[in-house]
């Protein structure tokens, strides 16, 4: 049964995923903070803004949970990861 329900969250995923282009822009919530940059996921795919992207910015700025709008930039389809920077 686990088995069986991580295929359908990978599937899932891939399907996300495959609808993503770089460029596009995003609502995402914020699901983690750390020293380097702020995570956000959009659906089921999580990507981290750097704090090189963030406008000036920290990543202490943010809350978990909180709503921001994100510009994908790179799309890593390997590893289900996304490159994003903040957009307000």
């Amino acid at each position: 049964r686990k088995a069986l329900l991580e295929k359908t969250i990978k599937e899932d995923t891939q399907i996300q995923l495959a609808k993503l282009e770089v460029g596009q822009e995003h609502i995402g919530k914020v699901s983690g903070i750390s020293k380097y940059g702020t995570f956000v996921k959009i659906g089921l795919i999580s990507g981290l803004i750097h704090k090189s992207k963030m406008g000036g910015y920290m990543p202490d700025s943010f809350t978990s949970g909180q709503d921001v709008k994100v510009e994908i930039l790179d799309i890593d389809f390997e590893n289900n990861r996304l490159s994003l920077s903040f957009k307000g």
